[in-house]
């Protein structure tokens, strides 16, 4: 066999691995991040929690103590906010996503509040779970309760990753998704303005811009090292008889992979409202606190290397390779 005929051997190896990785499946789709961990409250800050049955959940003292007439100790918040990635349904990210609180105090305002826990009869609290009471305080319209309290959910939903919007099963659009950004949408220079909540308070948008900061010292989360972020800063407004709040929505995030890396001040997005009755939570810091907030605590991002897709196509090119070598090597021996 002459060498013509094995360079005519190695062209049909090299035919059929070309078929065969062109065959190939398309790689899979993935996000940046795929799994994220948010903590916040604790002794370093104090938090406020409003929530949509009229409950809020405090840790200030002299905010306690302004409400019942008599001076309290301050509360205790403990929560975390997280959610990782299952797979793909088609275009669509399937997400486990969980959300839990332990609080220590919980205020409510109103005649029938005061009224109802007047007699014990606590069916005015229809957000937080009563793990155990402690104390009942009234003064007025306003009932204090002291003991443990849980709010909590977890559950699957699906993200358009490509809009940045939590849809049920038909495909519909619910509610933004703020725990990660695509940072591709957001320019180098400039803003961009969106939709940060769709329904906030009845039935209000909040709007926000987006834009890109370069850090003079970088801001590290788990391992994670941002020098740029992606600020998105929006004015949560609210006007309601016996509520008039204030709160600046600051959220930054990693510039490169949209990592949800802290929201100092104060946080709010549809998940928590539509699914968990929290209009939102508003933090504070403690004298000497440089960290507060909801802030990233765990994150885990996708595999650098590549997809299961792209090792395959690379295994087997490297095999189609080694394979034409020893055909030729062969034919080489034989020629001899």
């Amino acid at each position: 066999m002459n060498i013509a005929r094995a360079a005519g051997v190695l062209a049909l190896v090299a035919l059929a691995g070309s078929a065969l990785t062109v065959s190939l499946p398309p790689d899979e789709r993935y996000l940046p991040v795929e799994r994220a961990v948010i903590a916040f409250g604790g002794a370093r800050e104090t938090t406020t929690i409003l929530l949509d049955d009229g409950g809020v959940i405090e840790t200030d003292a002299e905010k306690l103590s302004a409400a019942v007439g008599r001076e309290e100790e301050g509360g205790s918040v403990e929560g975390v906010y997280g959610w990782e990635l299952i797979g793909f349904d088609g275009e669509l990210a399937r997400l486990r996503v969980w959300f839990s609180v332990n609080a220590t105090a919980v205020l409510y305002e109103g005649r029938e509040a005061a009224e109802l826990a007047e007699s014990r009869d606590f069916s005015f609290v229809r957000r937080v779970e009563i793990l155990s009471l402690d104390s009942v305080s009234a003064r007025g319209k306003t009932v204090l309760l002291r003991g443990l309290f849980q709010l909590g959910r977890e559950e699957e939903i699906l993200l358009d990753p490509s809009r940045g919007v939590i849809v049920d099963e038909s495909g519909e659009p619910w509610g933004r998704f703020l725990l990660w950004i695509d940072p591709e949408g957001v320019p180098r220079s400039g803003w961009v303005t969106g939709v940060a909540i769709f329904n906030w308070t009845d039935g209000t948008e909040v709007v926000w811009n987006l834009s890109r900061l370069e850090l003079k010292s970088p801001l590290r989360r788990d391992g994670l090292e941002s020098s740029e972020v992606v600020i998105g800063v929006a004015n949560l407004s609210l006007y309601e008889p016996g509520r008039v709040m204030a709160v600046p929505l600051l959220v930054l995030y990693d510039s490169e992979t949209g990592a949800f890396l802290e929201a100092p001040s104060g946080y709010a997005d549809d998940y928590l409202r539509q699914r968990l009755g929290i209009v939102v939570i508003r933090s504070a810091p403690k004298p000497g606190s440089k960290e507060f907030g909801l802030r990233l605590v765990e994150v885990k991002l996708a595999r650098t290397e590549g997809s299961a897709g792209e090792q395959l196509y690379r295994n087997l090119s490297l095999a189609f390779v080694v394979a034409a070598l020893a055909v030729l090597s062969f034919l080489l021996m034989r020629r001899r």
